[in-house]
């Protein structure tokens, strides 16, 4: 018997028409002459009729069907050969608008994006999170009993005449001569570390250099203010004009009277 397979069927359009999806898993072409498509939950009824339509091995043939055939709340799709046999059938649930039923690989239907013509499309599942090992806490160390301390034994006491021995002993240590402690030797000056820059000069012929500080700021030089410079042009100016109108008046005024 021919093997042909209800790959995709998609029973509410958000858009367009209804269709179904069929499929060639053999390695022959085969011939869909007079085989015929029924839905489910319409007493059945005959929804689709082929003529001499046929699918390729490993190809996809779609069904667009003349108007709303699928009912959107449960139905079912079987597909018959001409001799009114079976080949393939399945069944869905409530279905949302612009989702599709595709077959996935254990041959069961699941709602996802509609993929007409094409291989089925499934969401990858997102990977769960492998559990952690607790991490369970070290016992506490059991405190062992402390041993009994033991009290010392009192030393016995020394006899008279043994004391006044060793009394003599240590006064005629203390009158040898005193004992000199070592001096520690005294620790060699440390040079003063100079900080001086890369700049080096040249004494004659002589190849001793002496390295000078950085000249920053060793000459400062201030350039004179704008509004300084300004004032001393401005006065010079008036000064110039007041002489000048006192020349006049004393100059070409007693002239002209004259």
């Amino acid at each position: 018997m021919n093997k042909i397979i209800i790959n995709e069927v998609y029973p509410a359009p958000s858009e367009g028409s209804e269709w179904i999806e069929l499929f060639n898993p053999t390695a022959e072409t085969i011939v869909l002459e007079n085989w015929t498509v029924f839905d489910q939950l319409s007493s059945p009824t005959c929804i689709f009729t082929f003529t001499t339509q046929e699918i390729k091995p490993n190809k996809f043939l779609v069904i667009e069907l003349p108007s709303a055939k699928l009912n959107n709340s449960a139905d079912g799709v079987t597909l018959k050969n001409s001799l009114g046999e079976i080949i393939n059938e399945m069944q869905f649930s409530s279905s949302e608008a612009g989702m599709s039923w595709s077959r996935n690989q254990t041959g069961e239907f699941e709602l996802t994006q509609p993929s007409k013509g094409a291989v089925n499309i499934f969401p990858s599942p997102s990977p769960s999170p492998s559990p952690q090992p607790s991490s369970s806490p070290s016992p506490s160390p059991t405190p062992s009993p402390s041993s009994p301390s033991t009290s010392p034994s009192p030393s016995p006491s020394a006899s008279p005449e043994t004391n006044q021995t060793t009394n003599e002993q240590t006064n005629s240590n203390q009158t040898q001569s005193p004992s000199t402690s070592p001096q520690p030797n005294p620790s060699p000056p440390t040079k003063p570390s100079l900080h001086y820059s890369l700049q080096q000069i040249y004494l004659g012929s002589n190849s001793a250099t002496i390295q000078l500080p950085p000249p920053t700021q060793i000459f400062t030089h201030h350039e004179p203010p704008l509004l300084a410079i300004l004032g001393v042009i401005l006065g010079g100016l008036l000064l110039f004009l007041a002489n000048s109108w006192i020349i006049y008046e004393k100059f070409w005024k007693n002239k002209n009277n004259s």
